[in-house]
């Protein structure tokens, strides 16, 4: 049962399915209980018989996906919050060593605005004559796993020479971690 208030979503998606525009349809359904169910309808095959025109749907309860999903975005959002308001700089990085996070106290201590740091490389935080040696450690950090890292010893935390926009030299320690 389509609760009311939904069924012109529910028609026009279910339309878009017959005309073969769309393969999946995402929908809420009341339960005879009364309880409102998310449902993905997968379009798998349109069969043409005599007496009419047949669809083989598969057909998956979402309500743990959609509960997964709501946890995940609470712990995001609890992240973001946490991370915003520290007074240590936090940085995340992709696997191309560019900036994907920059806190606030990350962008004040550097002196850069957001854009100025998203999607840059990080080399632009080091003075170039150090950020080779730094990049090797760091390089040499992710490449071996958390065993191997342990059995050599490896530290998460690298001491180094950073630098503002200004051109100020900024002594700090980096922490390394995966996320």
């Amino acid at each position: 049962f389509i609760p009311p208030g939904l069924h012109e979503f529910f028609y026009e998606g279910w339309a878009q399915v017959v005309e073969g525009k769309r393969k999946v349809l995402i929908c809420t359904c009341e339960h005879t209980n009364g309880f409102l169910v998310p449902l993905e309808l997968q379009f798998v095959e349109r069969v043409e018989e005599d007496d009419g025109v047949f669809f083989q749907l598969r057909i998956a309860d979402r309500s743990r996906s959609v509960e997964v999903g709501d946890e995940l975005e609470a712990v995001r959002e609890s992240y973001l919050l946490l991370a915003e308001t520290t007074t240590d700089a936090i940085l995340q990085i992709d696997h191309e060593l560019k900036i994907v996070f920059a806190n606030t106290a990350a962008r004040r201590n550097f002196g850069y605005s957001k854009g100025e740091l998203l999607h840059r490389s990080m080399a632009k935080l080091f003075p170039k004559s150090q950020y080779q040696r730094y990049l090797s450690r760091i390089e040499k950090y992710f490449m071996i796993d958390e065993d191997q890292r342990e059995d050599s010893g490896m530290q998460n935390v690298i001491e180094v020479l950073a630098q503002r926009k200004s051109g100020e030299m900024l002594p700090m320690e980096i922490s390394l971690g995966n996320s």
